[in-house]
């Protein structure tokens, strides 16, 4: 499996990220809540994939924390994918043509529990390198992770 992501301190800090290289995993994400600690990580089952082969995301919110987490947010939509080429433009984005119901909601993580986002993307990618981006549409801001994918030979 590969991850990535962003370590990022206190909820008024959740677009600011720093990260930390690990042998097993290129990177890992954690995004910490003044109550608990939230690890917010992007997977892929594996990293490199032949041209039109299905590719299939996993964005994951964790609770290493004692105490639930509860996230707030503005509507249905709770996630959102994106897929970009090496210039840095979106080519797919999972939103793009779905609407969502306009309702406050919340969702909790308990602690030592998590979420999971799972979408498949079966488009046809042209052989290159892609960076994917996950997010959790939260109210007080996206919690994100990203990974990188290579297509072709």
């Amino acid at each position: 499996m590969f991850r990535m992501s962003v370590l990022c301190r206190g909820a008024a800090a959740l677009a600011a990220a720093a990260c930390t290289n690990q042998p097993a995993v290129p990177q890992e994400a954690r995004t910490a809540m003044p109550d608990a600690q939230l690890t917010v990580s992007l997977s892929t089952n594996k990293p490199r994939y032949a041209p039109g082969e299905a590719i299939t995301f996993t964005l994951t919110a964790r609770n290493g924390g004692s105490q639930p987490v509860t996230l707030h947010f503005s509507s249905g939509q709770r996630y959102d994918f994106t897929v970009e080429d090496a210039a840095g433009r979106t080519v797919w984005r999972w939103s793009a043509e779905k609407g969502f119901i306009q309702m406050l909601g919340d969702e909790t993580v308990a602690a030592g529990g998590e979420l999971a986002y799972r979408e498949r993307f079966e488009e046809r990618l042209a052989p290159g390198t892609y960076r994917i981006t996950g997010v959790v549409t939260t109210m007080s801001g996206p919690l994100k992770a990203t990974a990188t994918v290579a297509v072709g030979p």
